[in-house]
């Protein structure tokens, strides 16, 4: 069976954990370099502090136009974004399950 793959708009998932940055990237826009520790943007609550809105609904990143390389190497329905929607789909599940 063939996956229907979502906009990125209504899916965010690859927002999801840290991003890796580069020094050729430096300054980053205010949002992530509040974030950043060393070479590493941590998310808040668990997503990038520049995505807004509602995972699985509508999601939107706030710096777009300077976000860092690795998101930009995110192409919707490419492998990348394949492999992150199935471990953030597994670990959704596991959460779930733990819960019960």
């Amino acid at each position: 069976m063939v996956e229907s793959i979502p906009s990125c708009r209504s899916c965010g998932e690859c927002c999801l954990g840290r991003v890796l940055i580069a020094k050729r990237e430096l300054p980053l826009p205010p949002i992530l370099e509040a974030q950043r520790a060393g070479s590493f943007v941590l998310p808040v609550n668990g997503r990038c502090a520049a995505l807004v809105g509602t995972l699985g609904s509508q999601v939107a990143c706030v710096v777009y136009e300077r976000r860092p390389i690795k998101c930009g190497m995110f192409e919707v329905g490419g492998d990348l974004c394949l492999k992150y929607r199935k471990v953030q789909g597994r670990r959704r599940l596991l959460a779930q399950l733990v819960k019960r």
